[in-house]
């Protein structure tokens, strides 16, 4: 969309600072190679250094071994086959269709209230767990239901950035002692919506 051409000028401009950035993919970002290179020409972007990782990001944060990725690979509704699952993204589609028309958020209220994603949120987040654990990682990042949260269950802490074109948008802060979820409001501007310390037992 067009609302999307400002972000990712800024990250051709911190790619052109020498920054690493890394796009960690999702499930909607088959063609995304192709998209960025069809874009830069005339956006005046060079993505040619862009990292992108189609699976899991894994470093170190310090000491505290931490693990990235999209998300819908731990929610097995995603993975579904058959007529069911076909239906209900063909009715997802078709609302995001009447929104762009319209002007209305009808995706979003249905995300927020439908027990399909409801679902999606719980398997989610217990998937994001078990693989954290299963791999030896202390923390987990995600994004996929957009249900901005941070937890810590099991030794593990899980935590969903949320998403920036959302009613509510919101960007991740991960610091040497904290990590810090930030909300845009449109009255008060960015403010933190939860923050975790790292030095907590």
């Amino acid at each position: 969309p067009v609302s999307h051409q400002d972000i990712l000028i800024k990250i051709g401009e911190l790619i052109h600072q020498g920054i690493l950035v890394i796009w960690i993919a999702g499930n909607h970002d088959e063609k995304l190679d192709e998209i960025l290179q069809r874009c830069s020409p005339w956006m005046g972007v060079d993505f040619s250094k862009l990292s992108i990782c189609k699976d899991f990001y894994v470093w170190a944060h310090g000491t505290i071994p931490c693990v990235a990725s999209h998300g819908h690979a731990w929610n097995p509704l995603d993975q579904l086959n058959g007529w069911f699952t076909d239906v209900i993204l063909w009715v997802f589609d078709l609302l995001k269709k009447v929104d762009i028309v319209t002007g209305w958020q009808l995706t979003r209220l249905v995300s927020r209230n439908a027990f399909f994603w409801k679902r999606s949120n719980a398997l989610v987040q217990q998937g994001a767990l078990n693989f954290a654990q299963e791999n030896a990682k202390k923390i987990v990042f995600c994004g996929h239901t957009h249900d901005r949260r941070i937890v810590r269950a099991h030794g593990v802490i899980y935590v969903n950035t949320g998403c920036w074109t959302d009613r509510l948008p919101t960007a991740l802060m991960l610091t040497e002692r904290d990590i810090i979820l930030y909300a845009y409001s449109w009255v008060k501007g960015w403010g933190v919506y939860a923050q975790f310390s790292l030095q907590s037992p």
